[in-house]
Formats: structure tokens, C-alpha cells, sequence
């Protein structure tokens, strides 16, 4: 095994890492929860989303860093070891515009939980069928990437 295979590897296992984080925000805002069926402020907390909206820019931050890893690897990679370094890359790509999306969602519902009256239901609708979308395409990638990720190099 090559280092560049050992580089693209690491910078997947960093990849997988970050997509465990975004996950989790994923959840805090579209799960269901008692706290969205039943809105007692005096018993649950409301959802930060000011907070979630922070956290989502520095994994963007962090995954566009990745991407660059990825890219700069891409160049000093074998024909085998580019093909999922580019599928690695173009998973990047989708789950940038997909924490993007999310990150939009998350500062215009601050924004609203904040008193703002710029952004209705429609609008919501729209924008979280957008990010549907993009949910679809970086899951369809990464699973494409999974394949190969285990012919490369088997799961542990």
C-alpha cells in the first residue's frame, strides 16, 4: 500500500468523522422529538439554532480544508487510487452543498426564532426540499465511495 492510498484513507477516515457531526446537528433540527410535538418552553429547551448555525459553518470550514487534501493527493495518486479519490472528491462536493444548505436553513430559522418575519413557511418548504435533494445525492456518492473504499481497503 502506497502512502498516497494510506493519505487518501486518512483524509476519508477525517471525512467520515466530520459527517458523524454533521449528522448529529442533521438530528437536532429534522428528528422527531417531544420537543417539536409538544412546545413547552418551561420543560424543553428550544433548539439553539444560532448555535447549530456556528457549528455548521466550521464544518464547512473544515470539510472545504479536506477537499483541498483530497485534491492536492489526486495529483500524486495511481490510476486505481485516483478513481476513489475522486469519487472521495466528488463526495466532498455534494456534502459541501448539502451542510451549505443546511447552514441557510439554520441562520434563517435564528433569524426567525429571533423575531424575523423574512421567511415563511413556503419559502421553508422549498429550501428543505432543495436539501432533501442534496441529502439524496451525497448518500448515493457515499455509497459508491463505500464500495470502493472496501475494495481498496476492506473494512476493519
Amino acid at each position: 500500500m502506497s502512502n498516497q492510498i494510506s493519505e487518501l484513507k486518512f483524509v476519508a477516515v477525517k471525512i467520515d468523522r466530520l459527517l458523524r457531526r454533521y449528522l448529529a446537528i442533521h438530528d437536532v433540527i429534522f428528528k422527531l422529538s417531544w420537543r417539536k410535538i409538544i412546545p413547552l418552553p418551561f420543560i424543553f429547551k428550544p433548539i439553539d439554532f444560532s448555535s447549530l448555525n456556528s457549528r455548521l459553518r466550521e464544518l464547512l470550514s473544515e470539510l472545504k480544508e479536506y477537499t483541498q487534501e483530497v485534491s492536492s493527493l489526486l495529483e500524486v495518486t495511481k490510476e486505481q487510487e485516483s478513481h476513489f479519490g475522486t469519487v472521495l472528491l466528488t463526495y466532498c462536493e455534494a456534502l459541501i452543498q448539502t451542510i451549505s444548505l443546511l447552514e441557510e436553513i439554520t441562520y434563517i430559522l435564528a433569524l426567525k426564532s429571533n423575531g424575523s418575519n423574512k421567511y415563511n413557511l413556503k419559502e421553508h418548504h422549498e429550501k428543505c426540499d432543495l436539501y432533501n435533494k442534496s441529502v439524496s445525492r451525497y448518500v448515493s456518492i457515499g455509497n459508491q465511495m463505500n464500495d470502493l473504499y472496501q475494495r481498496l481497503y476492506g473494512f476493519p
